[in-house]
């Protein structure tokens, strides 16, 4: 598995979206972890730099304080 390079962004963000249900989405069509759509999910993102390696699709990060779209580390 390739660990995660913080330093070295993979590609320029091109747009954020909020989903229907409240999460943050961030358009990086070639990421490891984007949708089929090309959009990684930011809790995602800072989960994974956070624990500096890629999440696996199995691992599910959750919202402490519920709140979707709060995606700090605490």
């Amino acid at each position: 598995m390739e660990t995660l390079d913080i330093h070295n962004p993979i590609e320029k963000v091109n747009q954020y979206n909020k989903t229907k249900q409240g999460y943050i989405t961030i358009q990086l069509k070639n990421h490891p972890m984007a949708t089929k759509s090309g959009y990684v999910y930011e809790h995602r993102l800072v989960m994974a730099e956070h624990i500096g390696r890629w999440l696996l699709p199995t691992e599910t990060v959750h919202h402490k304080n519920g709140i979707r779209n709060d995606n700090r580390i605490e």
